[in-house]
């Protein structure tokens, strides 16, 4: 048991016994004041690494963008640019269409199921004009389907190399790519999903969404992941006569 000493009436310093009551809420004092400190810590170290996460995949992305505009002067030498853009106008329009056409076929089951002749009438009206115009031009159809075709493989085969550019620039020498994201608590990888190459436009949009781990050990929080995207944006190097870039 833990003395500590006070004053007596001879002004001697007098020894004096700690209570249990007292030894216990020093622990806990303790005890809870460590635990608040560690959290502080952690809660640093965790934003810390957000941030550092954040640093390098911007850098990366940034630098992949800027990669693949130079690249795209090959693509205006041989005329395959514009080509591409074209793709890209047809392709938007005939999903616009087909997008038309599934809602009209949902909208005649939907009126089926709600028994509503109106319903069912005019979405198989909707749908029967489309089908029509498909059906009246069919080389048209034919030319504007291959090239929806022709730019689905084009936006596949660009997020591709965007990925594989990006890994190079994102981990260190020595470290893999899956390895990288291990040690910075990526979950599920890097999403390319929403990247655009050539759209309508000389642009090349590079997005890249991913998740990072946040998560203090056993304590309950309300998330346990963020959610962040990076987007990097700049134009193609179409139009130039290599020494000048219009």
């Amino acid at each position: 048991m833990k003395t500590t000493r006070e004053p007596g009436a001879s002004g001697q310093a007098v020894p004096r016994q700690l209570g249990r009551d007292e030894q216990g809420y020093i622990v806990v004092e303790t005890v809870g004041g460590f635990t608040l400190f560690i959290l502080l810590i952690t809660s640093i170290l965790m934003l810390v690494n957000i941030v550092s996460v954040q640093n390098r995949v911007h850098y990366a992305v940034t630098q992949t963008a800027q990669e693949i505009s130079m690249y795209c002067y090959a693509l205006e030498v041989t005329g395959v640019a514009d080509k591409l853009i074209g793709y890209s106008e047809t392709a938007d329009k005939v999903r616009g269409e087909i997008s038309g056409f599934k809602d009209s076929l949902e909208g005649v089951i939907g009126g089926i199921e709600n028994l509503s002749p109106a319903d069912v009438t005019k979405s198989a009206e909707e749908g029967g004009d489309q089908l029509d115009g498909w059906i009246q031009n069919p080389k048209q159809t034919l030319m504007e389907f291959l090239q929806l075709g022709a730019d689905e493989l084009k936006t596949f085969a660009f997020r591709n190399l965007s990925e594989m550019l990006f890994k190079k620039y994102i981990v260190s020498e020595g470290v893999s790519y899956e390895q990288f994201q291990t040690n910075w608590g990526i979950i599920d990888g890097f999403d390319f999903s929403g990247t655009q190459f050539l759209a309508q436009s000389e642009d090349i949009e590079i997005v890249v969404t991913y998740k990072v781990d946040y998560t203090f050990g056993a304590l309950p929080l309300p998330f346990t992941e963020l959610t962040i995207s990076h987007t990097a944006k700049t134009r193609a190097w179409l139009g130039g006569d290599g020494e000048t870039y219009e």
